[in-house]
């Protein structure tokens, strides 16, 4: 199993309505080519999965981002290669850095709910889970795991 615990759902309110920051898959790997995703990326071993999200917000986007909440947990079944991969979703907030398209991605933009709702059903994000962390982050009867909490606990040997 690939632990993939690294998607960020950014966000920031553009005038009144909130925005969320994508990334352009730019691997032709699979069906992700040219869909947009979190910025995400598999844990490396013995990284925390807190450490890892920063790292993949950073790399993906220029980003610095602090994390506020956990929105999200996914399972994805024969997967990247016939992988299953775990996905935990975080929110975050930016606290420094600059915009930064990689190499290894096509495009880094900022969305309305609205638009990524419609790349949903156009088939342009990566995967479903995309659109629900964004619905779940979005509900005020789910509250998101705050970092600090009980909840989530990382312990080393």
């Amino acid at each position: 199993m690939i632990i993939n615990a690294s998607a960020v759902v950014i966000s920031r309110n553009q005038g009144k309505e909130e925005e969320c920051l994508l990334v352009q898959e730019g691997q032709e790997f699979e069906d992700l080519y040219k869909k947009w995703n979190f910025p995400a990326g598999r844990m490396n071993s013995g990284e925390n999965i807190y450490d890892c999200a920063k790292r993949e917000a950073k790399e993906e986007t220029g980003y610095t981002v602090h994390l506020t909440g956990l929105i999200n947990i996914s399972q994805h079944l024969k997967l990247l290669g016939g992988h299953d991969v775990l996905t935990l979703v975080f929110q975050a907030k930016i606290i420094g850095g600059e915009k930064t398209v990689p190499p290894d991605l096509l495009d880094v933009r900022w969305f309305s709910f609205q638009e990524i709702h419609d790349m949903s059903l156009k088939g342009q994000l990566v995967s479903r889970y995309v659109l629900d962390a964004i619905n779940a982050n979005r509900r005020e009867d789910i509250p998101n795991i705050p970092i600090d909490s009980d909840y989530i606990k990382i312990y080393s040997s």
